[in-house]
């Protein structure tokens, strides 16, 4: 019973749908429909690269906010960043 309501705490977001490659608006209404989907105790788990690098973006929406986690310690992306501003933004206005 406690394995399945772990388990519910988590969504993942497809790495390809919101790396770098498509426009960021594009990117951000994908990464919005993902939020929309997502119930509000849930955490949102994205991996993104940029470049050669892997970082990990952490989406609580009870908090209202996004962590980024990056082994390295490099400065957050401006390009991820973005589209999260711009999804939050698109929830803000579909909600």
């Amino acid at each position: 019973m406690e394995s399945s309501r772990t388990l519910n705490l988590y969504k993942f977001v497809d790495a390809g749908s919101i790396s770098c490659g498509s426009s960021k608006e594009e990117r951000a209404q994908l990464l919005t429909a993902r939020l929309l989907g997502t119930d509000y105790d849930q955490l949102l788990l994205i991996p993104y690269n940029f470049g050669n690098h892997w970082t990990l973006v952490l989406i609580n929406l009870t908090k209202g906010a996004a962590f980024w986690i990056d082994p390295l310690k490099n400065r957050i992306d401006p390009d991820v960043t973005e589209v999260v501003e711009r999804s939050y933004l698109l929830v803000d206005v579909c909600c």
